[in-house]
């Protein structure tokens, strides 16, 4: 016995539905020239991350809350 497949067919030039694309808070892009950007103190990560080790307390920080 075959199992019968049924692959819908989408036309890329039909625009996608407004829940597909909106979340209610887009914010306008805005294209800024490399040169122009700097670090900021607000960043979330203020060194980059080195080796495997680095990368672990990471994740440990963010699924171990209680620590």
């Amino acid at each position: 016995m075959q199992a019968q497949v049924e692959t819908p067919v989408v036309d890329p030039a039909e625009p996608a539905t407004p829940l597909e694309t909106s979340f209610g808070n887009e914010q306008p892009v805005i294209a800024v020239p490399y040169s122009s950007l700097h670090p900021s103190p607000l960043n979330a990560r203020t060194r980059p991350l080195s080796g495997i080790e680095g990368l672990a307390a990471n994740y440990e920080k963010l699924t171990c809350p209680h620590q």
